[in-house]
């Protein structure tokens, strides 16, 4: 392994040293506080690019706090190229130690921007990142690259702080800022050959990647003012665990997955939300904390509070959204909830009537009921470095603390 040094943080420098750098090199970004306009940096297989210290946070075993970013990225131009691509079919990638900024959006013509974007990017990291003001998503994990059905995409984003992408003081139709999303690869017109409906497929899997897929672990990162914390469309499969998600402010949930047949888009296959902390608490109504629209989800050992109280919050929704008529494949299934917390909201929003104990059931499945046991993957991710995999996974009520 080899150390490249960027002259600066511009992305000309960083360019110049990422080409430079092969299988297993870094390149090595200083530090200070580098404006950009509109440029972008492409990462190939197997570099890492490396800021001078860490970002993001330190986790939930660590109360939560912050390391202040040294080496910070500011582009202030309103545009939908990522900052940072890691290229298409990259594998064993790593991006660490940058703090991601944007310029403020002042309307909602400014919306939008991605901060870095995995096009059907393998076994990617990120981690020890802070993102500002990203109207679009902080990370955009993808595994449509624009040739249908043929890709896949898989890798974890730990200890990140994703801040604000939301203009919740803003006009209403403000409407983007998502923080972690990850798109699959099933297209409208075929998702009927490649839809996988076996979930012991994919609840504790790591790269079992079907064909179309996207797994996106999402683990030790603080999460604010989001439009929603994380999403998943196409087929993508989320693992949201040991998270803390603050204050979404319209009611959409605040860790979800969905659809949506006026886009012309299949749903997300589903998610696993374990061991986070959501705090909602802006004043306004139907903050949620869990919702899946379409296909499957195992939901256990999250606490989720709401203050002041508002009994048109809920905990978990469940919501085909008129998209079972359109996608019937995607329809709800195998939805697991069980051994949550909640104060301050209601625990279960029903709208299109699943049926418990066929569509979904409260309690974690049994091989005697469900021909299944589920365990989770291993925690911390493989991935995740040696500063932090000697980290022990303490109890549950560790994972509650508070920031």
């Amino acid at each position: 392994m080899a150390d490249i040094n960027a002259d600066s943080g511009s992305a000309a420098d960083i360019q110049d040293a990422v080409d430079l750098c092969g299988v297993g090199d870094r390149a090595l970004v200083p530090a200070g506080h580098f404006d950009w306009n509109d440029e972008q940096v492409v990462i190939p297989t197997g570099v890492n690019v490396i800021g001078a210290s860490n970002a993001g946070c330190k986790g939930y075993t660590y109360s939560w706090e912050l390391y202040t970013a040294t080496t910070i990225l500011h582009d202030d131009v309103f545009s939908t190229n990522p900052m940072f691509l890691l290229d298409t079919d990259a594998t064993d990638n790593r991006i660490s130690g940058f703090q991601f900024e944007r310029k403020p959006a002042t309307s909602g013509a400014e919306e939008g921007g991605v901060a870095i974007e995995t096009d059907c990017a393998k076994n990617f990291r990120i981690d020890h990142c802070t993102f500002l003001n990203w109207g679009g998503q902080a990370v955009f994990a993808d595994a449509d690259s624009g040739i249908w059905v043929t890709e896949k995409s898989y890798g974890v984003i730990d200890h990140c702080y994703v801040d604000n992408p939301y203009k919740w003081a803003s006009p209403a139709s403000w409407t983007w800022g998502y923080g972690l999303y990850s798109r699959g690869n099933v297209a409208p017109w075929d998702f009927e050959e490649v839809w996988d409906s076996d979930v012991t497929h994919f609840a504790g899997k790591y790269n079992y990647g079907p064909v179309g897929s996207t797994i996106m672990f999402v683990e030790d990162c603080i999460l604010k003012y989001c439009r929603h914390a994380t999403d998943g469309i196409n087929g993508s499969w989320n693992i949201y665990r040991y998270n803390y998600a603050s204050h979404n402010y319209p009611p959409y949930g605040m860790l979800e997955t969905h659809g949506t047949a006026a886009g012309g888009y299949v749903s997300a296959r589903g998610f696993e939300a374990y061991n986070n902390t959501v705090i909602n608490g802006t004043g306004d109504l139907q903050q949620g904390g869990f919702r899946l629209r379409d296909g499957s989800c195992f939901i256990f050992d999250n606490d989720v509070t709401v203050s002041p109280q508002d009994l048109w919050s809920y905990f978990v929704t469940l919501d085909d959204s008129e998209r079972g008529e359109d996608y019937p494949e995607t329809y709800g299934s195998h939805m697991y909830v069980w051994d949550n917390t909640y104060t301050g909201c209601t625990f279960l929003n029903n709208p299109d009537g699943y049926i418990e104990n066929t569509d979904y059931f409260l309690r974690e499945p049994t091989l005697v009921l469900d021909g299944f046991t589920y365990t989770p993957y291993t925690y911390p991710h493989p991935l995740v470095g040696s500063e932090s995999s000697s980290i022990p996974v303490l109890t549950r009520a560790y994972a509650r603390m508070r920031q």
